[in-house]
C-alpha cells in the first residue's frame, strides 16, 4: 500500500477517535480546573507594602479571570459549533490583553506558555488543520487539530492514552450513564444542567427544571424486597425516555429522586408533559398498591436566574408536593 494511503488511514482512525474524545474532555477539562490559594505571612511587611501588593494582586486577578472565565464560557456552549466558537473567541481575542493566547492554552491544555510560544503554537495548529484536512479530503476542527498538534506533532502533552473507539465508547457511557435506569447520572446533569443554564441566558431562552421522587420508596422496598425495588426503578426508566423529548436530559440523580432539564419550555409546557409522565407512572404494573411520583417545578429565568437557585426552589416545590398528598407537581412559589 502507497504510504500516504496509509498515513490518511492512520490519520482518519486517529481523528475519529479525537472528534469523540474532544467534545467531552474539553468540558471535562473545564469542569476539573482547580484554584490553588497560598497564604503568606506578612507579618513583616509594612501596611503601604501589604496595600501595594494586595492592589498588584487584585488588577492581577481581575485581568485573568475575566479572559479565562470568557473563554470557559464560549467553549462550555454550542460545543459542536466550531466556527462560532473561532469567531467568538476571535472577538475576545481583539478586545483582551496581548495574554490572550497564553490564557486560551493555559484553559484548554493546562500549559503555560510564553506570549511567543502561544502566539507560534495558534498559527501551528491552523496550519495544522489545513494540512490534515487537505490529506483527508475534509474539514477538521480546531481542537481536534490542537489535540494531535500538541500529542503527535510536537509531543508537549505527554504520556497520551490511546484507546479503541469501541472501548472509549463504553468509557464514556459508563461514566455518564446511570446502568439500572439507562438514565444519565448525577455527574452528567451537573454539567449538562451548568451549560443549559449559560445557553439559556445567554441566548434569552426559558428553561424548566423538573425534580421527580418515588413516594414511599423505602417502604416498598421493604415490604417487596430490592428486587422488585430495582424493577420499578428500571420501568420508570423506560417510560423517561418514552416520555421526554430527545432535547430533554433526563437523570437518576441519586436513590428514587429523577431530574429533568428541559430546553425551550415554559411552566405550562412542563405542567402538561410532567402531568402525563406521573399519571402514565401510576398507571404501571408495579403492585397493589400503585407506585406514586411527586414532583417540584421551576423555570428559568422567571423563578430564578442563576442555577443553583432554580435547582433549590424546584427541590422545595417537590416537597410541597409531598406535603399536599403526593401523586402531584407543585410549581415553586
Amino acid at each position: 500500500m502507497d504510504p500516504r494511503d496509509v498515513e490518511i488511514q492512520r490519520l482518519r482512525r486517529l481523528l475519529e477517535a479525537y472528534e469523540r474524545l474532544s467534545d467531552f474532555s474539553h468540558r471535562e477539562l473545564l469542569d476539573a480546573q482547580t484554584t490553588i490559594q497560598a497564604h503568606e505571612t506578612l507579618s513583616d511587611m509594612s501596611r503601604d507594602e501589604i496595600l501595594a501588593l494586595h492592589e498588584k494582586l487584585s488588577r492581577l486577578e481581575s485581568r485573568d479571570a475575566s479572559v479565562e472565565a470568557r473563554i470557559r464560557h464560549i467553549l462550555s456552549e454550542d460545543s459542536r459549533n466550531e466556527e462560532k466558537i473561532l469567531s467568538d473567541l476571535d472577538l475576545v481575542r481583539k478586545k483582551s490583553h496581548e495574554g490572550f493566547y497564553v490564557d486560551f492554552f493555559r484553559v484548554l491544555t493546562q500549559h503555560s506558555f510564553s506570549q511567543a510560544e502561544a502566539v507560534q503554537h495558534w498559527q501551528g495548529i491552523h496550519k495544522h488543520a489545513i494540512e490534515i484536512s487537505q490529506l483527508l479530503g475534509r474539514p477538521v476542527g480546531f481542537r481536534v487539530a490542537m489535540l494531535d498538534y500538541f500529542v503527535n506533532k510536537n509531543k508537549i502533552l505527554n504520556n497520551p492514552m490511546i484507546i479503541e473507539i469501541n472501548m472509549f465508547d463504553e468509557v464514556l457511557m459508563n461514566t455518564m450513564t446511570d446502568e439500572l435506569t439507562g438514565l444519565y447520572n448525577r455527574r452528567y446533569f451537573e454539567i449538562a444542567f451548568r451549560r443549559e443554564v449559560n445557553r439559556a441566558r445567554r441566548h434569552g431562552e426559558n428553561l424548566c427544571l423538573l425534580i421527580i421522587d418515588v413516594d414511599d420508596f423505602k417502604l416498598y422496598n421493604d415490604e417487596h424486597g430490592h428486587q422488585a425495588a430495582d424493577g420499578v426503578l428500571r420501568k420508570l426508566g423506560e417510560l423517561f425516555l418514552a416520555t421526554f423529548r430527545v432535547e430533554d436530559s433526563c437523570c437518576r440523580y441519586g436513590g428514587e429522586e429523577f431530574v429533568v432539564i428541559l430546553p425551550a419550555t415554559r411552566t405550562a409546557q412542563a405542567m402538561v408533559v410532567g402531568d402525563r409522565f406521573i399519571r402514565a407512572a401510576a398507571a404501571l404494573a408495579y403492585s397493589s398498591p400503585p407506585v406514586t411520583l411527586s414532583a417540584g417545578l421551576a423555570e428559568h429565568p422567571v423563578h430564578a436566574m442563576d442555577g443553583a437557585e432554580l435547582f433549590r426552589l424546584a427541590d422545595a416545590a417537590l416537597y410541597r408536593a409531598k406535603r399536599a398528598g403526593k401523586n402531584q407537581i407543585c410549581i415553586c412559589e
